[in-house]
């Protein structure tokens, strides 16, 4: 039965402080605007409301797999982009707790493939070991949205160069 394999110790209640006080939600905030079908917009956990928090774990021995679930004890704000009302790209702490590693990893020259609401581009631009970021972005309306309300909010933007084209083709 799988309700009775069901375990639950992959739940979890996490700090919404932690979140709120991250860099990136204290630069740039909530912002709300349009680029034809393009939005950026506040969505929210709900108290007591279960999400994925984190990667994957898999057992070493058995090879189970085990998504970590979290929620908040309070209504938790998030910033999202949305495509007629699709979330795309929202900062969540799954966003925020699966880039901890990439940006700890990230030096020299990066490149980012896609550039959703730039949280690792905000992050890795930060650090002194980075020299340049260069940003590939297929849709100009996320390029004119992050422009016009997001890098002007971001560290270091002389490092930054943003490449309207195809992620793939750029490669």
């Amino acid at each position: 039965d799988v309700i009775s394999n069901c375990k639950m110790s992959n739940i979890s209640c996490l700090g919404i402080e932690t979140f709120l006080h991250d860099p990136y939600y204290q630069k740039i905030g909530q912002i709300k605007a349009s680029e034809g079908d393009w939005n950026f917009s506040t969505y929210s956990y709900a108290p007591f409301e279960g999400f994925v928090s984190d990667e994957l774990v898999i057992d070493n021995e058995t090879f189970a797999e085990h998504t970590p679930i979290s929620y908040f004890q309070k209504e938790f704000p998030f910033f999202a982009v949305t495509q007629n009302d699709e979330i795309w790209m929202s900062i969540i702490p799954h966003e925020i707790n699966t880039m901890k590693e990439p940006i700890k990893n990230a030096f020299g020259d990066v490149l980012v493939l896609g550039l959703g609401l730039g949280y690792y581009v905000f992050n890795v631009i930060a650090k002194r070991n980075v020299t340049s970021v260069t940003v590939v972005e297929n849709d100009i309306r996320i390029i004119n949205l992050f422009n016009k309300y997001l890098l002007p909010k971001f560290p270091n933007i002389e490092k930054l160069s943003i490449i309207h084209g195809d992620a793939i083709t750029f490669l």
